[in-house]
């Protein structure tokens, strides 16, 4: 007999896990600062790579959601 819940695609599942590293990344680079007391160039780094993979998990994933 044939369920009625439907997974989600490999792929979906895959665009969390980038945005959930993202926001990791994001917020190891705020601790930095917050350790450190003053901002480098590094955690500047960190925070602008952790966005940009944040938020570029996250649209594609609402693309991808939008599309079906």
């Amino acid at each position: 007999m044939p369920s009625t819940v439907s997974d989600p695609p490999v792929t979906e599942l895959l665009l969390v896990i980038v945005f959930q590293l993202g926001v990791c990344i994001l917020f190891l680079a705020e601790v930095a600062d917050a350790a450190r007391g003053y901002e480098t160039l590094s955690s500047l780094a960190g925070q602008l790579v952790g966005t940009a993979t944040a938020v570029g998990g996250l649209a594609l994933l609402f693309v991808r959601r939008r599309v079906r």
